[in-house]
């Protein structure tokens, strides 16, 4: 950035595991979850915001939908386990930063975002150890306390094994971010 510090450039992706996708499904799906993401993130700039939710720094203006943001982490929480155990120190501070970031999320942004895909990749820690939330692509803003009433929160998205079963039941509360984060930890 202009700071000096170093960014990710995101662009909406052809390819799914390495399978290429048809344009309808990348015009339809992969675009749609990008251009929400760039909205979301664009929606929660503010000096409030906490260090453990991905920092938004610009998106293309020319049409080619693409999104600038700060380099999230050293690597996902899903790696770090997997390549040496974390002490529960660790555990504990990963945990608080994304307990700040969702409360930020859910309580402090009008109306309120949830990120339904809370998983161990989508949480970066940095080399400072603040754990950062990413991939805001399937976040919703927006949603009523009472899900009957809210008939525009339903979800087919969700990471199994950290899926709460109301995102099987297709509805999406902050609950189901927190019982997510429970499963990561």
């Amino acid at each position: 950035d202009q700071n000096g510090n170093e960014v990710v450039v995101a662009f909406p992706t052809m390819t799914i595991q390495g399978v290429a996708q048809s344009p309808d499904y990348h015009h339809n799906t992969v675009l749609k979850t990008h251009r929400n993401e760039i909205h979301i993130l664009k929606n929660i700039i503010s000096k409030q915001q906490p260090h453990s939710i991905i920092r938004f720094i610009d998106e293309s203006k020319n049409g080619t939908d693409f999104m600038v943001m700060e380099k999230g982490g050293i690597s996902d929480v899903g790696e770090m386990c997997t390549n040496n155990p974390i002490s529960q120190n660790e555990i504990v501070k990963i945990a608080t930063d994304i307990l700040h970031g969702l409360d930020f999320l859910h309580r402090k942004q009008s109306p309120a975002i949830i990120h339904r895909d809370i998983k161990p990749g989508n949480i970066m820690v940095k080399k400072n150890g603040t754990a950062v939330l990413i991939d805001f692509g399937t976040a919703k803003q927006g949603f009523d306390q009472n899900p009957s009433i809210d008939k525009g929160n339903k979800t087919g998205f969700f990471s199994a094994g950290y899926a709460c079963p109301h995102y099987i039941a297709k509805v999406a509360t902050p609950a189901c971010d927190l019982y997510g984060l429970g499963r990561v930890m």
